[in-house]
């Protein structure tokens, strides 16, 4: 059982407070972990941590607060985690940070920011994880070449339309990159080149209308890849063939008209692919040819009339193989009811292809 020391501690949480003054701190020299969050304070004094030199998590949540002094942080050298999230910031001093280089959790998403200076993250090596959901549409090009420690960045939710092709430039040490429920229409080629130790890669819920042939050649680490619900209509070859590590893909949910026999040539550590929704009307017969680690695969909820009989002979483990809510000649049995929430176990594999192709004559 884990004992929070209290005289280290020190929570401020009152919907009714709205300010604090500047010597608040003055007899709480001893603070390590300290949250102002949920209050109605607009603006805090710039010697507000001007005695509490020790704080090493910090949390100023869910306020109002509109604007951040900028030396406000300047005598916290020892902070490793920073939460600024759910406030009212427009924009940040370039040099707000500047005396954080100990930093290694930082969070300033949502908060309505019009824009950012470029030189926000100087300094800030160590940094690790940064959460900007919900934040800023518009990312300033060089804004992430410091952080050459980061390993995981959240920018999902902030209405991006665009990333230039140097935005990552910089984060070699990158694990972790979501960039969900934007407004993302194309990428450029080069843009995730960068990202040589990229594992997860999150592009749910964007607008993307095709993939460049060489937007993740490099990606030699990537293991998870979600493009479900965009806009693509066309996977063409070769497309993942430099992701040799990868072992789960999502295109679910997009209006494929198309998809190119080799479109997963190199991925041959393949373990669940989904293609569910897509509208698709056949599947080449060599889709998943060499793809002998596959063992789920959902083709659930699209247009297929048939089934090529060789499709899966690569697949000697099929665990999972979701067909239901395509017009084939017969129905894959399953547990419970999908419509309520009770979708269960679907028929073994096996045993609905033997019935399948026998149908089909």
């Amino acid at each position: 059982m884990y004992f929070r020391n209290m005289s280290s501690y020190h929570c401020i949480t009152a919907s009714n407070i709205q300010s604090i003054d500047s010597d608040y701190f003055s007899n709480k020299t001893n603070l390590r972990d300290l949250s102002i969050s949920f209050t109605h304070i607009e603006t805090l004094p710039d010697n507000l941590f001007a005695h509490t030199r020790h704080i090493d998590d910090l949390s100023i949540c869910h306020n109002r607060i509109f604007e951040l002094p900028e030396r406000l942080l300047y005598n916290l050298t020892n902070l490793t985690n920073l939460r600024l999230n759910g406030n009212r910031l427009r924009t940040l001093p370039s040099q707000v940070f500047r005396q954080s280089s100990a930093l290694e959790l930082l969070h300033i998403g949502e908060n309505p920011f019009l824009t950012l200076p470029e030189d926000l993250f100087e300094g800030l090596q160590n940094l690790q994880r940064l959460f900007m959901n919900d934040t800023v549409p518009r990312l300033p090009t060089h804004l992430f070449r410091p952080l050459a420690g980061l390993e995981e960045l959240w920018l999902h939710d902030c209405g991006i339309t665009e990333l230039h092709e140097s935005v990552f430039e910089g984060l070699s040490s990158l694990q972790f990159l979501n960039l969900d429920n934007n407004h993302l229409v194309s990428l450029p080629s080069a843009v995730f080149r960068p990202l040589i130790r990229l594992e997860t890669l999150y592009m749910l819920k964007n607008r993307l209308e095709s993939l460049n042939p060489e937007l993740f050649s490099g990606l030699t680490e990537l293991r998870e890849l979600y493009l479900a619900e965009n806009a693509l209509t066309h996977i063409g070859p070769g497309l993942f063939r430099d992701c040799v590590c990868l072992d789960a893909i999502s295109l679910s949910c997009n209006p494929i008209q198309s998809i190119h026999p080799d479109a997963f040539q190199g991925c041959h550590e393949l373990v669940s692919v989904a293609l569910m929704g897509c509208g698709l009307t056949n599947v080449p017969s060599g889709l998943f040819n060499g793809l002998s680690r596959l063992i789920i695969i959902n083709l659930a909820e699209n247009e297929l009339r048939s089934i090529p009989r060789h499709l899966f002979d690569s697949q000697t483990g099929l665990v999972e193989l979701r067909l239901h809510d395509n017009p084939l000649p017969i129905e894959q049995h399953h547990d419970g009811d999908r419509n309520r929430g009770t979708w269960g176990r679907t028929e073994n594999a096996y045993s609905y292809l033997a019935r399948l192709y026998e149908a089909q004559g």
